[in-house]
């Protein structure tokens, strides 16, 4: 018997491969839950009208693409206000390179931090959290929030350094035609990956999209430049254990892996012992990655500077009981949780 994550990939398929697709005889709202706990309801939908279902589907797959296409405008709105302000940012990880919505909006702020932060007041935008290196807004009219990072980190720890990719920060086409300012592919496909294995240290299969689509659109060159980002950024183990998953699952559903995945996986190789637990699991999504996995990710990253700097500031922070008293309960609630 087939698991919800074969018969979910099997129905949307593979931007790599030109296949017949079939429906299987599987219970769709199960299905369909389970996308929404790998944040990828749209995309579910979308593949399902395709293969000729539309009862109970329809409605629900227009009314996400018009929040996807509300999202969008929220964005440029958002990045209006910067512009105005000359502010100099970029989006990362919000767009994906497949058309699904997201409930939050990422912005790396690479200065007037504060400003930003005041101006998004001024303009009516409310204030969750203040965090050390971020803070998250809520957008006044619909339920979009928007985290706007100082740094990309949690908590004092810094995971991906926003100075090393700076210069390659590049205009993005939204639906309308307009542009906003993002990082590139490649810078955005390594900060997906950062952000999945260190921050929220598990896997769903939004990112498996994520990764495919975005590999799908890139040459030679900027593989090598995906390969060298991963190396400048000491984000191999972290590459390793998420492409990993990534060409082991492909080729299970499909029986062949694309070129891109194979040669990222001839430089880094793959976390095996991910792979086995995976196996062990039948697949199941959302993957929650082992604490050797993230030992050897947070001890890379020990060799970058910035990181080691933040580690420091972190451990003096936790010398306060008060902040020690707020930390431990979030920690225990982000280990224990079952998807983001």
């Amino acid at each position: 018997m087939k698991t919800n994550t074969q018969n979910l990939l099997q129905i949307i398929g593979s931007p790599f491969i030109e296949e017949s697709r079939e429906l299987p005889k599987v219970d769709l709202d199960e299905l369909h839950e389970y996308s929404k706990q790998n944040r990828m309801p749209l995309l579910y939908l979308k593949s399902i009208l395709e293969l000729g279902v539309k009862d109970n589907y329809y409605e629900g797959s227009l009314k996400l693409r018009d929040q996807w296409s509300d999202i969008e405008k929220r964005i440029k709105k958002v990045t209006n206000i910067l512009d105005l302000e000359n502010v100099e940012y970029a989006t990362f990880k919000s767009i994906k390179p497949y058309r699904e919505v997201t409930v939050d909006i990422d912005l790396l702020i690479y200065d007037k931090y504060e400003l930003t932060v005041s101006k998004l007041k001024e303009e009516g935008y409310i204030l969750l959290e203040k965090g050390p290196l971020s803070s998250t807004f809520r957008d006044p009219e619909v339920r979009i929030d928007y985290d706007i990072y100082d740094e990309v980190g949690v908590s004092y720890i810094i995971y991906y350094d926003k100075d090393k990719v700076k210069q390659t920060i590049c205009d993005k086409s939204l639906q309308s035609g307009e542009l906003i300012k993002s990082l590139t592919p490649v810078n955005d496909l390594l900060a997906v990956i950062a952000h999945s294995v260190i921050k929220e240290q598990m896997y769903i299969l939004a990112e498996y999209y994520s990764t495919l689509f975005f590999l799908k659109n890139m040459d030679n060159e900027q593989l090598d430049d995906f390969i060298e980002m991963a190396e400048k950024l000491k984000l191999k183990n972290a590459v390793q254990a998420h492409i990993g998953i990534t060409h082991y699952m492909h080729n299970q559903i499909h029986g062949q892996t694309p070129d891109q995945l194979e040669k990222i996986v001839s430089v880094f190789g793959v976390n095996q012992f991910e792979i086995e637990r995976l196996q062990k699991t039948g697949m199941n999504m959302p993957h929650k990655f082992n604490m050797r996995t993230l030992s050897k990710s947070f001890y890379e990253k020990m060799w970058e500077g910035k990181a080691r700097r933040s580690y420091l500031s972190q451990f003096l922070h936790m010398l306060d009981p008060r902040f020690l008293a707020d930390f431990i309960p979030k920690f225990l609630s982000h280990v224990q949780r079952k998807t983001y």
